[in-house]
């Protein structure tokens, strides 16, 4: 066991249960988080996808004069 596991040991024989089980509690609490912060670092090292990388440069790009197609299906008319 290593130098500062043993002091660990020591403090925490010396404490009573309920001052224990809250230093248990507070640990699992600081693993939950380390692996949290795991998670948030991988996830945010993801490779862009195909729409960040290429697509997005274009999106907006071609005016149409119409605000948004979508809510005026008569502006679809002949495109099939």
């Amino acid at each position: 066991m290593s130098d500062l596991a043993e002091q660990i040991t020591e403090k925490l024989n010396d404490l009573p249960v309920e001052k224990q089980l809250m230093v248990l509690n507070f640990a699992d609490f600081l693993s939950q988080q380390s692996k949290a912060t795991i998670f948030e670092e991988s996830a945010m090292s993801k490779p862009p996808t195909f729409y960040e990388e290429v697509i997005s440069q274009y999106v907006g790009c071609v005016d149409s004069g119409h605000t948004d197609l979508s809510t005026n299906k008569a502006h679809m008319d002949g495109f099939s």
